[in-house]
């Protein structure tokens, strides 16, 4: 009895650490900015930019109501004080200072606000086609700062081998917001839960083709996913 004790003391320390390691990773990540040169116009951008290869965080992803405080409400602005600013030091001042959030699900930080429906939802018609998309990399690095579905759209069905819908120009796509992470070595699978979640949006995989649509439809045979561990 003694020794389960102790055992489940390590795991609960273990899972602990772990769970703080993406501190340490972004206190790694130079801004590249003077910090009086960061303003609410670029901040997303120099953050975005300054996101590496880690471990612990696959993809950084700006969830549609934090974009719109950015562009829409203009309320993200933030200061940094230290000489040598970190991605560590931007979240910490975006998350201070406003009243932006960050949730680390599945490998992937969010920051979100209480609007932003963070719920990762799709459907699946064809299990085979989404075996082929876990098993295969999308690309080594991904970065997309304010681009609409227009600009994605080549590169998914390029990488992903796969019809998309909407077609470029297509008003239904017009509701989707515009696109803003950064991501290293995601699969195809995350690079559509990455897209989605960007740009409030969730897609049903078929076998002939894939297909996104605003977040506004309801549909119960939507698949919702467990509820984020914080």
């Amino acid at each position: 009895m003694r020794f389960g004790l102790v055992l489940l003391t390590l795991v609960l320390w273990a899972g602990s650490l772990f769970g703080q390691d993406w501190q340490g990773e972004f206190a790694r990540m130079p801004l590249r900015v003077e910090p009086r040169l960061i303003v609410r116009t670029n901040s997303m951008q120099i953050m975005l930019a300054a996101f590496q290869r880690n471990p612990v965080v696959k993809a950084l992803i700006f969830m549609p109501a934090t974009t719109d405080e950015y562009y829409f409400f203009k309320r993200a602005d933030f200061t940094l004080t230290n000489a040598n600013p970190t991605l560590l030091d931007a979240v910490v001042a975006l998350t201070n200072q406003t009243s932006v959030r960050i949730e680390i699900v599945r490998g992937m930080m969010r920051l979100y606000m209480p609007e932003d429906l963070t719920e990762f939802r799709y459907e699946v018609v064809s299990e085979n086609v989404v075996s082929r998309l876990k098993s295969r990399r999308f690309a080594e690095h991904v970065y997309s700062y304010d681009r609409d579905w227009d600009y994605l759209l080549p590169a998914l069905e390029k990488r992903m081998n796969s019809w998309f819908t909407p077609r470029r120009k297509d008003p239904n796509s017009y509701h989707f917001y515009r696109h803003s992470f950064a991501a290293w070595d995601l699969t195809c699978w995350e690079m559509l839960e990455a897209t989605a979640l960007a740009g409030r949006s969730t897609f049903t995989v078929d076998k002939r083709e894939i297909r996104f649509v605003f977040d506004g439809t309801k549909s119960p045979r939507m698949k919702p996913v467990p509820p984020p561990v914080k």
